[in-house]
């Protein structure tokens, strides 16, 4: 069934979707909140950008 398989990969698509913009939300606090007073939240959140990479 051809009708089913495309549910599937749309159901796993936006899955993914939720999860990549649930990570990249949370990542952006985390690094604010670590790096709060520092002056360094830029290069923190390329490192990790980098790393994710």
């Amino acid at each position: 069934m051809r009708s089913l398989d495309y549910l599937n990969v749309f159901v796993a698509d936006v899955r993914d979707g939720v999860g990549g913009r649930i990570f990249g939300v949370l990542s952006v606090l985390m690094v604010a909140d670590l790096t709060k007073g520092t002056g360094r939240f830029n290069v923190t959140q390329g490192i990790l950008v980098l790393v994710r990479v």
